[in-house]
């Protein structure tokens, strides 16, 4: 959600068509933001597993913002992760 002068408010969470509904059927941009979502997790995963090698986690949780700057284009930022194990 947005709170007000466009700043970010609450978080919530998209379904993929939910998604594709506000940011107008524009599936290139949601692509772009996944792909560069994956490859930004693969460097925080590694810098994860690197700091603490000895210690693996079953699970982690990875928070992304995503926000659709125009036709086929997003900007995707990492929030944070999350032991989950």
């Amino acid at each position: 959600g947005k709170a007000e002068e466009g700043r970010p408010g609450s978080f919530t969470k998209l379904s993929r068509q939910a998604c594709l509904k506000a940011w107008q059927q524009d599936e290139a941009a949601l692509e772009a933001a996944q792909e560069r979502a994956v490859e930004l997790s693969q460097s925080l995963l590694a810098f994860l597993h690197a700091a603490h090698p000895a210690q693996p986690v079953a699970m982690v949780r990875l928070d992304f913002m995503l926000l659709r700057l125009g036709p086929g284009q997003a900007r995707v930022i990492f929030g944070e992760f999350c032991e989950m194990g």
